[in-house]
């Protein structure tokens, strides 16, 4: 066959430049090389294409052209190189390897001879006769194979419809309506979150077991105030008192006055206690103590910075003058005389609504997630209460005030189920004990709740639908392997029995299958 030649087809993006293409094909491993273009490449001249052959032959490859582009084309053609339109190639490229047998002869013009093993006459059928006249190679093969295919998908029908007939046939089916005792019932029921268990008044009023559920939320926002106040306001801080005198505690009375270094007059908001000194090798370690003061007087003066050597001039003229001192660490805030930015009546009650909605969410989203689905909690005996309200101004803002605000949920539930079976119980007939529930519909009244002492009254309607009782597995099991007429006085012996229909088939079976799988009794 001689020695293989491997050729590639490499699409060629619109933007990319002869100098960016040659250095693609110096790299690939193939000898021989189909350069697909698109119709707006930037490589659209004859000298392009000279300057691409003339690369590709530096590097030993043989290059061919294929576009959609007339233009392109000719261009290639003119530059001596081959070119073939995309949509002849896909019929004309049979492989991407071929013998370099096949590839002799190619003309100038890109032709090659292709291989007789790899020619298809024109006509589309073999040129060999297959020792008929006039029968094209290979008809004996394939009438064979379409006969073979023809007796195995016999076989696989022959073979599916065994199956069916095993795994299907024989069936029986049975359907049962049975009796129904329709109750109706219009009660009055309480649920008490104080009952342990179902019970019945004198009054013929259904007591059931309750739960009292609670969610509490606060909550603090800030909002802005519109309105102005008259107001007189003493600044207020905090003093860290020293006591170098002696180990001695000292006391010191509310309103006892501190001076600061600029002469403003602070009394002590309530009595203290100055810690002793300790006395350590003979020496005095001072001991200090924090205590709040209130400005002497109202006003913004007394908003003063921090500062130390405050005294006490209670002690003047003593030895105590020059040993109790007094810092203080902060500055000293709050201090107002005249008008400030206050809330109006409408900004708080604003801003309460705000709060109180926001709580009310964030409660019954809690009550929520604690309302499993077995309970019932109906719609009106849900309360929401606000617990406390509390306004104040922030220290870092005078124009805004804020609001906080404490609420709670409160919401009484019951478990369905246990209204239910009490109810049953209530109506059932006095002669129903092998009676069973077929059906059960129920509607709530409105409720009246004492979320207080935990109760709720509400008034229920609705109906019980009984039947007879009836163990249909074992109906299943004792009918295995009947005769049609021991069916039929079996069924329609079955208590409660309002009608029933039998099916056996196909029409030939006249007893019901040994099978449980192959017998279906629907009772209704």
């Amino acid at each position: 066959m001689g020695d293989v030649i491997l050729q590639k087809k490499i699409a060629i993006d619109a933007r990319e430049t002869v100098g960016e293409v040659s250095e693609r094909l110096r790299k690939e491993e193939y000898s021989r090389i189909v350069l697909s273009l698109p119709s707006k490449s930037r490589i659209g001249s004859v000298q392009d294409f000279r300057e691409l052959k003339k690369a590709t032959e530096e590097n030993g490859k043989e290059i061919s052209i294929e576009s959609s582009s007339k233009r392109i084309l000719e261009f290639a053609r003119d530059a001596g190189m081959q070119a073939f339109n995309d949509s002849d190639a896909r019929g004309r490229i049979v492989s991407d390897v071929i013998s370099r047998d096949a590839l002799r002869g190619a003309g100038r013009k890109g032709k090659f001879n292709i291989p007789e093993f790899l020619r298809r006459p024109r006509d589309g059928r073999e040129n060999a006769i297959d020792g008929q006249a006039g029968a094209p190679r290979g008809t004996r093969k394939k009438m064979s194979r379409r006969t073979t295919s023809a007796i195995v998908m016999s076989c696989v029908a022959i073979v599916a419809v065994l199956a069916f007939l095993y795994f299907e046939l024989p069936r029986a089916v049975v359907t049962v309506t049975l009796k129904k005792t329709v109750v109706p019932f219009n009660e009055v029921v309480i649920i008490s979150s104080k009952a342990i268990a179902p019970s019945v008044l004198k009054d013929g009023s259904l007591i059931i077991p309750g739960e009292l559920l609670t969610a509490s939320r606060n909550l603090e926002r800030t909002f802005p105030a519109s309105g102005s106040e008259r107001v007189d306001v003493k600044a207020t801080g905090k003093l860290v008192v020293t006591n170098a005198y002696s180990s001695d505690a000292q006391r010191i009375v509310a309103t006892t006055r501190f001076v600061s270094p600029d002469g403003k007059i602070f009394r002590l908001d309530k009595p203290a206690v100055i810690q002793g000194a300790k006395v350590i090798g003979g020496k005095i370690q001072p001991s200090t103590t924090e205590v709040s003061v209130t400005a002497d007087k109202p006003g913004e003066e007394y908003n003063i910075a921090p500062a130390t050597d405050w005294k006490i001039p209670g002690f003047m003229g003593t030895p105590k003058y020059t040993a109790f001192t007094a810092e203080s660490l902060a500055k000293m805030t709050g201090g107002i005389s005249g008008e400030r930015p206050a809330p109006t009546e409408k900004d708080i009650e604003a801003a309460k609504q705000v709060v109180a909605s926001a709580l009310q969410e964030a409660t019954a989203g809690e009550i929520a997630v604690l309302l499993a689905p077995k309970f019932v909690g109906l719609p009106g005996a849900q309360k929401f209460t606000m617990t406390n309200t509390d306004i104040s101004r922030p220290a870092d803002d005078p124009k805004k005030f804020s609001l906080f605000g404490e609420a709670e949920t409160r919401k009484l539930v019951f478990l369905g189920e246990t209204l239910q079976d009490k109810l049953v119980e209530y109506v059932r007939p006095a002669s129903g004990d092998s009676l069973e529930v077929n059906n059960f519909t129920i509607t709530y009244g409105e409720p009246r709740v004492d979320f207080i002492g935990g109760t709720e009254t509400l008034a229920v309607s609705g109906s019980v639908i009984f039947q007879e009782r009836i163990d249909k597995k074992q109906v299943v099991r004792e009918i295995l392997g009947m005769k049609e007429e021991a069916l039929k006085h079996y069924i329609f012996a079955l208590p409660g029995l309002e009608k029933a229909t039998i099916s056996l088939w196909p029409f030939w079976v006249t007893e019901v299958p040994g099978n449980t799988g192959k017998v279906t009794v629907m009772f209704q």
